[in-house]
């Protein structure tokens, strides 16, 4: 449904951009929040786009009698092509 969040990969960018830059373990713990947030972000984005999709597919005709998994595949390929 979503693509989780590579928490191991975020820190590792941030640590890397740490010791880059030369800044104190304070600095990265920002950065590191920062990051989280902008992941978290999307990710709701992400969930609001995919509930307006199910929305419409609940409530238009053509989809009428679909499953719940055929839906959901119907709702993420709309998400794709958006």
């Amino acid at each position: 449904m979503t693509d989780r969040i590579d928490w191991r990969g975020m820190f590792k960018r941030v640590v890397t951009r740490m010791r880059d830059a030369g800044e104190s373990q304070e600095m990265g713990a920002r950065w590191m929040a920062q990051e989280a947030s902008a992941a978290v972000f999307d990710l709701t984005e992400e969930n609001k786009r995919l509930r307006a999709a199910l929305h419409e597919i609940a409530t238009t005709d053509d989809y009428r009698g679909l499953t719940a998994e055929e839906a959901m595949s119907v709702a993420q390929k709309a998400l794709a092509a958006s």
